[in-house]
């Protein structure tokens, strides 16, 4: 269930009606039965924070927030959000 903003430094309650909703994959963790782990997560980005910020899935990382406009040249200006 969805409470609030993926984007940790906001504390933007949840609100279908206002923001961005998305899903991603989620990968079983080590020792955990795929069957039983949902396939997909969901994330929220209100409608301040989706004006500035992405979310992408990198194999790697998991789900990340990034800057919109701009592609961040250092690795630490990424958060991961869910670990992949």
């Amino acid at each position: 269930m969805i409470f609030e903003c993926a984007n940790p430094d906001c504390s933007a309650v949840f609100d279908h009606r206002n923001g961005v909703l998305l899903r991603f994959p989620k990968r079983a963790s080590d020792g955990q039965n795929p069957a039983s782990t949902p396939a997909v997560q969901h994330f929220w980005l209100c409608a301040v924070c989706s004006q500035t910020f992405v979310l992408e899935y990198k194999d790697d990382q998991g789900v990340v927030l990034s800057l919109r406009w701009e592609k961040p040249p250092l690795a630490k200006q990424r958060r991961v959000i869910a670990a992949a």
